[in-house]
């Protein structure tokens, strides 16, 4: 029995043509360079809290979508 090749459902691959959420953003420069540090895969912050002080914030976001952007599986790169 031939083992199946899985190679095209384990690699990542980046959405084309829609800009990241990042990308999109308007923020005052204090909070970016906050955004930017809890971004910061060390910093520890889980993408669900990133998510929802950036709701507090007004941008309306998901942590899936922080963690896509986090591990580098959005348009960013």
């Amino acid at each position: 029995m031939r083992t199946p090749d899985l190679t095209e459902f384990l690699t990542p691959t980046k959405p084309t043509g829609v800009r990241c959420w990042y990308q999109r953003l308007d923020l005052e420069s204090d909070r970016m360079e906050n955004l930017n540090a809890a971004l910061d895969i060390e910093s520890g912050i889980t993408h669900a809290k990133i998510a929802e002080v950036l709701n507090a914030w007004g941008v309306n976001i998901k942590g899936n979508s922080v963690g896509r952007h986090r591990n580098g599986l959005c348009s960013c790169g």
